[in-house]
């Protein structure tokens, strides 16, 4: 337990002598988090929209599936 708490001390002694450090690291990754979910919520907002576009197009479509051409 001594052992735990000694990392604890030593960890947040590190941190008020290197705030620059600490702030600018947290910021960077603050900024990379943010900007997966913004991605990730991009790209998925932008697949429900296409999907609804093509929902509203109608039921009487024809659906073309790629597949192997076989010959005869």
């Amino acid at each position: 337990m001594k052992y735990f708490t000694f990392l604890l001390k030593s960890a947040f002694d590190d941190f008020s002598h290197n705030k620059g450090r600490t702030i600018l690291t947290s910021l960077g990754i603050l900024i990379g988090v943010l900007s997966v979910v913004l991605v990730i919520a991009f790209g998925l907002g932008l697949r429900k929209y296409i999907e609804n576009m093509f929902e509203s197009l109608g039921a009487n479509l024809i659906i073309v599936i790629p597949g192997v051409k076989k010959r005869f």
